[in-house]
């Protein structure tokens, strides 16, 4: 089977993506790892309970930068919605 120029590019895309977001997660991870104000708040929790909660902030901490334009994007969308409604009904009651 031959692949389009489209398709590789789109393959070659998301492999740079992959690996940056594991560079990115390993360089947060390890920043947790020696942070000492972290390493404090950790001491009294079960590790598992640590590690599942670095997992997640790190999860959570990619997903708002590698999203973070389109949740702007959409906030902005329904800024913009309710401002347009309000002006609307302010234009009917007025006139």
């Amino acid at each position: 089977m031959k692949t389009t120029t489209y398709t590789k590019e789109k393959v070659e895309k998301g492999i740079i993506e992959l690996v940056e977001e594991k560079e990115l997660k390993i360089q947060w991870h390890k920043e947790l790892a020696e942070n000492k104000s972290a390493q404090t708040f950790f001491k009294n929790y079960n590790p598992h309970s640590i590690q599942s909660f670095i997992d997640s902030f790190i999860i959570q901490k990619y997903q708002v930068i590698r999203y973070a334009d389109m949740y702007s994007r959409m906030a902005e969308e329904k800024r913009s919605g309710w401002i347009n409604k309000a002006h609307k009904h302010l234009c009917s009651v007025t006139h």
